[in-house]
């Protein structure tokens, strides 16, 4: 799963909530920057860039 696939994620999950665009948009964006954190696929055990891990 890519960062815009996790951005489509999080908007879509906060939009039946009731929350306003500018809200979806920013959960869509938090949910984007968790997945750009990590290098490689997530099924093969991606590494952490931030903590190394």
């Amino acid at each position: 799963m890519g960062a815009g696939d996790s951005c489509i994620a999080g908007f879509l999950t906060a939009l039946p909530e009731g929350r306003n665009l500018a809200e979806c948009m920013r959960c869509g964006a938090d949910c984007s920057s968790v997945t750009l954190q990590y290098a490689g696929a997530w099924e093969y055990g991606g590494e952490n860039i931030r903590s190394g891990a």
